[in-house]
C-alpha cells in the first residue's frame, strides 16, 4: 500500500511538472519592433513552446531557444493586440521586450466642442469595435442622432460630426459604448443659434415641397425608411405614393400628406 501511495505521489508531481503555462501580453502595439522571446532550462536544445497566438490566431514560430514573433508585418502601430505564448515542461519562456506592447489606458473624453455646423470631440483609451453615439437634447430627453465607429487605436483620437441646429440653445453630448455594453457619457456642449426657424410648404403636397431657405432634409415613410435626402431649397415629391410622410430638417420633424 505504501509503495502504491508513493507511486501516486510521484505521478502527481510529474503531472504538475508538465502542466503548460501561459504568457499573455495585452495592450497597444507601439510599432517599434518585433517581440523577442527566450527560453531557458537544463539541457534544452530547442524551446518547449507549444503555441503562439496573436489576436486569437495561431502563428508560426522558430524552435530556436531565442527567436522573434513577427508583429511589424501583422499588426499596425497603435493597434490593440493580445499575444498569448503557451509553453510546456522543463523550460521557462520569457519575453525580452514586453514594453513594445503598452498597457491599454482607461477610456476618457478629453474635450467636446459644438460649433455652428458640427460637434467635435477628443477621446483617449478607446477600444476596438467600440461605438460613439452623438446625442441631442429634445423635449426634455436625450435622443440618439448619429453613430460613429471607433478607430480602435492608441493615443488620443479626434472626431467630427455635422449637426443642424434649431433656433435657440442646442445641447449635445457623446455616448461611448464598448463591445461588452459598458457606456460612458461625455460632458455637455451647447450652441445658441440666432437663425430663424426654417419652414416648409405645403403640408398637403402634390408635386414638391419648398423650404424657406436651403437646408439638409430627409423624407421617411411610416416604417422610418429614408426615401429621399439631400441639401436643397425644394424637393420633388411627385413620385411618392399617396400617404403620410415624415420630413426631417434643421432639427425638426414634421408630417406632410402626399396627395
Amino acid at each position: 500500500m505504501t509503495k502504491r501511495i508513493l507511486l501516486m505521489f510521484i505521478f502527481c508531481l510529474a503531472a504538475l511538472w508538465v502542466k503548460a503555462a501561459d504568457i499573455v501580453l495585452t495592450g497597444v502595439y507601439s510599432g517599434s519592433s518585433n517581440l523577442f522571446v527566450q527560453c531557458s532550462g537544463a539541457g534544452l536544445k530547442e524551446n518547449c513552446i507549444t503555441s503562439i497566438e496573436v489576436n486569437g490566431k495561431k502563428v508560426q514560430f522558430s524552435k530556436a531557444l531565442a527567436f522573434e514573433i513577427d508583429l511589424k508585418t501583422t499588426v499596425k502601430a497603435n493597434e490593440q493586440v493580445t499575444v498569448k505564448i503557451t509553453y510546456g515542461a522543463n523550460c521557462v519562456a520569457k519575453v525580452i521586450n514586453p514594453q513594445i506592447i503598452k498597457s491599454q489606458e482607461s477610456f476618457s473624453f478629453v474635450s467636446v466642442n459644438v460649433a455652428a455646423d458640427n460637434i467635435t470631440w477628443v477621446a483617449k483609451g478607446e477600444k476596438r469595435f467600440g461605438q460613439y453615439i452623438v446625442q441631442v437634447f429634445k423635449g426634455n430627453a436625450w435622443a440618439d442622432e448619429q453613430g460613429v465607429s471607433c478607430r480602435g487605436v492608441g493615443g488620443s483620437q479626434s472626431y467630427s460630426v455635422k449637426v443642424s441646429h434649431k433656433t435657440g440653445v442646442n445641447k449635445y453630448r457623446v455616448k461611448y459604448i464598448e463591445t461588452g455594453g459598458k457606456t460612458i457619457l461625455s460632458g455637455e456642449g451647447a450652441f445658441t443659434s440666432q437663425t430663424d426657424n426654417i419652414t416648409f410648404y405645403p403640408q398637403r403636397v402634390t408635386a414638391k415641397i419648398t423650404f424657406s431657405q436651403k437646408v439638409k432634409f430627409k423624407i421617411l415613410d411610416t416604417a422610418n425608411k429614408v426615401l429621399k435626402e439631400g441639401d436643397a431649397l425644394s424637393v420633388d415629391c411627385s413620385d411618392l405614393p399617396m400617404g403620410v410622410y415624415t420630413l426631417e430638417f434643421a432639427g425638426q420633424k414634421e408630417k406632410f400628406f402626399k396627395k
